[in-house]
């Protein structure tokens, strides 16, 4: 009996423009998506990462390896294929830039709009697949755009916190800590300090709410493709079904046209056949068989996680080593949740063991290769970036 080994195959596409038809609304070369305020994501927690869903099936044969079938691991597709009297399975992990390209072409909508929401909020916004990004409209943080500020001695804000630090700090007290600013019905503004000896809070007049004459406009921001398809991604290995099964329409979508361009490039069929060629296996046990495709799913969600840690395309290294990040958690919450795919890597294993089933030769490495310590780069790029420089305050 052949030992398996069995490598997530993460293989690099570059672009991330198509002109294919879409199901979504375009206007021009871009597609548009407004998004409600009520829109809402479902989070019933879910313990299983395997979820079978069958994809098209290759038609072309890899070098004598003909595919059979195909089962939904996470981000990842397994795909089963035979020759001769062989049978084996190649896991496809699409990265970031392979999912961007199905998503330019307005595939997947549900799994962006999810997205769009999980990391800018309910937002207008519109694909711009030309430029591989998609721009919506917020008003700029920290500024209220109905509203402006006056302190005491008439210098303006744009929020009620910034006008009641400055009146706080203006008081040079020592000791003494800023807590907030509040305003009440009639727009007088108090901001609230604290004597850390006492505990005692007290508030003080800071200055005025006052209406705007004219509204602020919303602003343009824009965001990377590949930072959508990164939470597409996640999605689809969080576990949670109702985030999984519209995120697994990108990847497996994405997984396909790896295998599709297989079929018509030998150099880029070359990783997926050595798989097939590594991983051919006699034992057909379906307990062999099942916790096989549990180990499998194991190791592709480690190498994704490995991959993120040293991309750190977030910085929560130097941002969010223990705070949190409202969308992307903490450097620290990386590195636990890869330890539990690791401890349900070596439990997969040991229950393999135990039936005798043959262990993979990757899932033998990947139990022992340890969460990243720090990222392989310094900084994250996938921050939206406003294209307005200056926020000029009208009234």
């Amino acid at each position: 009996m052949k030992k398996i080994f069995l490598a997530a195959l993460i293989l690099g596409l570059i672009g991330c423009t198509g002109d294919d038809s879409s199901d979504v609304k375009s206007e021009g070369n871009n597609i548009v998506f407004t998004q409600s305020d009520n829109f809402s994501i479902n989070t019933v927690n879910q313990t299983q990462t395997v979820y079978p869903l069958q994809v098209y099936s290759a038609s072309l044969p890899l070098r004598g390896w003909g595919i059979t079938g195909s089962t939904a691991l996470g981000p990842s597709v397994l795909y089963d294929a035979v020759k001769d009297n062989l049978k084996s399975a190649a896991l496809i992990t699409p990265n970031a830039t392979q999912v961007a390209k199905v998503i330019a072409r307005g595939g997947a909508g549900y799994a962006v709009s999810v997205a769009v929401e999980q990391l800018l909020g309910a937002v207008d916004w519109v694909m711009d697949p030309a430029n591989n990004q998609v721009i919506y409209n917020k008003y700029p943080d920290n500024v209220d755009p109905k509203f402006y500020f006056k302190s005491n001695d008439g210098t303006e804000f744009n929020n009620a916190d910034d006008m009641g630090f400055y009146d706080f700090s203006k008081r040079n007290w020592i000791g003494a800590q800023y807590v907030e600013t509040f305003c009440d019905v009639r727009g007088v503004c108090s901001f609230v300090a604290l004597n850390p000896s006492t505990g005692r809070k007290s508030a003080y007049y800071a200055g005025a709410r006052l209406p705007r004459k004219v509204e602020l406009p919303k602003q343009e921001y824009s965001i990377a493709l590949e930072a959508i398809a990164q939470q597409i991604i996640n999605n689809a290995d969080s576990g949670t079904t109702s985030l999984v099964t519209p995120a697994q329409e990108a990847t497996v979508a994405a997984a396909q046209e790896i295998m599709d361009e297989a079929q018509q490039d030998e150099v880029k069929a070359e990783p997926i056949v050595d798989e097939f060629e590594r991983n051919a296996d006699d034992d057909e046990r379906p307990e062999c068989k099942t916790i096989r495709t549990l180990i499998h799913g194991n190791v592709g969600s480690l190498s994704l996680r490995h991959q993120q840690m040293l991309l750190d395309r977030y910085d929560l290294y130097n941002k969010h080593r223990t705070e949190p990040h409202p969308v992307h958690g903490s450097w620290e919450q990386l590195g636990e949740k890869y330890a539990i795919k690791q401890t349900e890597l070596d439990g997969n294993m040991a229950a393999a063991e135990s039936i005798r089933c043959a262990v993979p030769q990757s899932a033998e490495v990947w139990s022992n290769i340890s969460a990243p310590d720090k990222p392989a780069i310094a900084g994250g790029y996938l921050d939206g970036q406003s294209r307005n420089k200056t926020i000029i305050l009208r009234r």
